[in-house]
C-alpha cells in the first residue's frame, strides 16, 4: 500500500532515521530504519493502530510510541544488540525519542 504522508524521526549526531508513513484515516503505518547519512534502507514493518491515523502530523510522543510498538517486536536482547539497525533504533526511540519532521525538512 502506497501511504499518502511521512514523517522523518531524526536525532543530532544519531547515525539512524525512522520513516513512518501512513494514510489518514485509516490504521494502517510503516516504519523504515535507515541509515541517516545514505538512506541505506534496514527494513520496513508495518502495523496497525486502534484508531484510523490523523490527517495531519502526530505529535513527537504519538510517533516515537507508534515506532517502538512495531519495534520493539523485532529488537534483540542478545550481547550482539548493538550491531542491528533494528535493535538500535528500537532502544533509542523508546529511552530518548526522535526529533520528527517532514520529508521536505529532513536532513539528506
Amino acid at each position: 500500500m502506497e501511504h499518502t504522508h511521512v514523517a522523518v524521526g531524526e536525532a543530532e549526531g544519531f547515525t539512524l532515521r525512522l520513516d513512518v508513513r501512513w494514510t489518514p484515516g485509516m490504521s494502517l503505518f510503516d516504519v523504515t530504519v535507515r541509515t541517516a547519512e545514505d538512506l541505506t534502507d534496514h527494513g520496513t514493518y508495518r502495523a496497525v493502530t486502534p484508531e484510523p491515523m490523523p490527517v495531519g502530523t502526530p505529535r513527537d510522543t504519538m510517533l516515537d510510541a507508534l515506532a517502538a510498538r512495531v519495534l520493539g517486536l523485532f529488537q534483540l536482547f542478545t550481547a550482539d544488540w548493538v550491531d542491528d539497525p533494528v535493535s538500535v533504533a528500537a532502544e533509542y526511540v523508546k529511552t530518548t525519542g526522535f526529533q520528527w519532521v517532514t520529508e521536505r525538512e529532513a536532513r539528506r
